[in-house]
Formats: C-alpha cells, structure tokens, sequence
C-alpha cells in the first residue's frame, strides 16, 4: 500500500487499482462534461483536438503501473490541494513525458479552445517553472497563471476565494512519480520526507485505524 506515504490529515486519502484505458475514458469524459462548450463549436476541430489530448493521456499513463495513491486538502481558495503517487514501470519514459509535459498542458488548452470556452482554460499561459532539491530529489514545476478561470462565473462577492495562481509539481523517487496540482511543493516534499522515514504516514493515523478495524 502507499497509505504510508499520504499525510494523516486530509480532506480525502485513497489507493486503488485502476485500468488505464478506462481512466483515459473517464478523465477525458470528464474534461468534456464540465467544460462549457459553444453551440457554435466547430465539430471537426473539437474531435480533432480530444484525440490530441487522449492521445497524450494515453502517453502519460503507458509507463506507469495499475497503482495510485491520492490526497486531496481543502486550501484557502476554491480550488483543492491535489496529489498523487503513482507506481512507475519506465523510469526514463515518464521523466521524459514529464520534461515536455508543456506539451500535454498545451494539449489541454487547445482542446477548450476548439470547445469554444478559451475563457475557463486554467491552462492557458501554463510555463516551465522553477526547479528545487529537496532531500536529495529534484523537484520540478510548472506554473498555471490562469487558475482563476476555473471560476470565471462565479458572483462578485465570492471572486476572493478563486486562485490566484497554481502550480504543478512532481518528482521521481523509488519508482514512485509525486505529482501535486498545489499552490507550493509542500505536498511533495512531505511525502519525500515520508519515504526518508522521517514522517509519518497516513497506515500510522488513528483514521487508518479505525477505518481497518471498523
């Protein structure tokens, strides 16, 4: 289990077994689903751009295993915390993907674009970002400017809460990828300080208790 390497406290942990076609399907049904598209979109270019963006899910998750781990932590804005851990089967393909995932961002975007609904596209501006070592690790980024879009609708009083800006950070550890979609890489460099054996995880919690012995 990666249980260990999730934090005690969280708004939600989990670790699963997924199929990776039926997670493509899913995250791409989503995207679709919540994106609020233009009657006048142009159909040819809509399908064009989604298998575009399926083609680089596909890409991403080829090189991974069947495992994931996930923690989600309400912030102070409206968007959540997010970080994963996933089991690596291709070290040097999934650093390679995660070098140049500029070009799944871009992906991304194009594909509101085709929609019609450019104005909600949190990955528009999306940039390479600074990097850090952290324990030893390498710590890379990338810097999504446009967060607030997400909540391009919401009324005047509530504008506050919206981000001002996020980030995506991952790392490579003991064939684990950290991924976290955070406003710093505090996620990441807690569980690397977890996997260091100088944290405790989630397996050590009293919710991990009472959740195995209910």
């Amino acid at each position: 289990t990666q249980l260990k390497y999730l934090p005690q406290t969280a708004f939600l942990n989990g670790d699963m077994r997924f199929q990776k076609e039926d997670l493509i399907r899913l995250t791409t049904g989503m995207l679709k689903l919540f994106i609020p598209t233009d009657p006048n979109a142009n159909k040819e270019q809509v399908e064009k751009a989604s298998q575009e963006y399926t083609q680089m899910l596909t890409n991403f998750y080829e090189p991974l295993g069947e495992r994931l781990a996930v923690s989600t932590n309400i912030s102070d804005s409206l968007m959540p915390d997010m970080f994963f851990i996933y089991d690596v089967t291709d070290e040097k393909k999934v650093k390679d993907y995660m070098d140049n995932y500029l070009t799944y961002l871009k992906a991304t975007h194009s594909l509101y674009q085709a929609m019609g609904a450019e104005k909600f596209s949190v990955f528009n501006g999306a940039a390479a970002g600074p990097s850090e070592i952290y324990n030893g690790v390498e710590i890379k980024s990338y810097t999504l400017p446009n967060a607030k879009a997400a909540f391009a609708q919401l009324p005047p009083q509530m504008e506050g809460l919206a981000p001002k800006q996020e980030n995506i950070y991952y790392a490579i550890k003991e064939s684990k990828l950290l991924y976290s979609m955070s406003a710093t890489a505090q996620p990441i460099k807690d569980a690397l300080e977890r996997m260091a054996g100088t944290g405790t995880g989630f397996d050590k919690g009293a919710g991990y208790d009472k959740l195995t012995h209910a």
